[in-house]
């Protein structure tokens, strides 16, 4: 694998894009590896799972979270300098964070994830993942 080729990672098809590599996550409803053709006819250059599969570009690894992990720190490089503000409890999360996100926007970079949606640094940006999602986005 060649790891200088690759452009992005995707743990979900209808996040690659050419040049793409694809992680075979397994779920309690849905197998990434059912979408191996999938990801190839979307772009991806190498896919990577966890079961005995014979097929070229193809990767075998014996943990999926882990080399997605390490695979993204090569490809994206190492966040430099990043504080995390998570809010927790009942209700106001929201509220609250897109506060904090436009007090903190005053002083530095700030971005904010959540049920609004995706904003850095005051622009909001299309985002139709999880409130809570990996390493990649």
């Amino acid at each position: 694998m060649n790891l200088s080729l690759i452009k992005g990672v995707a743990k979900s098809t209808n996040e690659i894009k050419k040049d793409y590599i694809y992680f075979c996550f397994e779920g309690i409803k849905v197998d990434g590896h059912d979408f191996i053709d999938a990801a190839f006819e979307a772009g991806a250059i190498y896919v990577v799972g966890t079961k005995d599969i014979k097929r070229t570009n193809y990767f075998k690894v014996d943990d999926i979270v882990e080399s997605f992990n390490n695979i993204s720190l090569e490809v994206y490089g190492q966040p430099k300098d990043i504080s995390i503000v998570g809010v927790t409890g009942t209700d106001g999360k929201t509220s609250t964070a897109l506060i904090i996100n436009q007090l903190l926007g005053k002083f530095e970079n700030s971005s904010y994830l959540g049920t609004s949606g995706l904003i850095i640094n005051g622009v909001e940006e299309e985002y139709s993942g999880m409130t809570t999602p990996f390493a990649n986005v």
